[in-house]
């Protein structure tokens, strides 16, 4: 989202930079979806970058590894809303969840900005979901990992 400012960016990362990012925007919003969860509530994920891989593949992911979650349309202003492109649902070969299309693109073309990503998860409260979260529910006790960020990534298989 910041190639207008620093062109650098587009010759300094790496496919493997790439691998980097996204498995760990996805373990990031595992995370964040598990600490809305116990009582519910909304999640916003954002990223200022136009990449599929960092933007719908990630709320993909989300939306087949948790139960509870749903990408809904933003709240927004309809004239406002206008002027953003919806999430895209095809990539190459990738067919991503078809609520994907609910997330929101800003193009820096489009209104003269850094490129923007946004989607809205409804999170069901843990009460009303299924006890079998799947793989990706946590085995053990909480880490930090000053790595990532985040949790120990030993509790999840990516």
């Amino acid at each position: 989202g910041v190639i207008s400012r620093d062109p650098s960016v587009k010759s300094t990362k790496s496919e493997r930079d790439l691998e980097f990012l996204t498995k760990q925007q996805k373990e990031l919003i595992l995370h964040a979806f598990d600490s809305v969860k116990p009582k519910g509530g909304k999640l916003c994920y954002c990223t200022c970058s136009v990449l599929v891989e960092e933007n719908e593949a990630v709320v993909d992911y989300l939306l087949n590894h948790r139960e509870g979650a749903k990408c809904i349309e933003p709240p927004f202003d309809p004239r406002f809303d206008a002027t953003l492109r919806k999430g895209i649902t095809r990539y190459g070969k990738h067919i991503f969840n078809p609520q994907v299309q609910n997330s929101r693109r800003i193009y820096p073309h489009d209104l003269n900005m850094d490129g923007f990503f946004l989607a809205l998860i409804d999170v069901l409260p843990h009460e009303a979901q299924s006890t079998n979260d799947n793989q990706f529910t946590r085995k053990g006790k909480r880490t930090f990992t000053k790595k990532l960020g985040g949790y120990n990534k030993k509790w999840f298989i990516l």
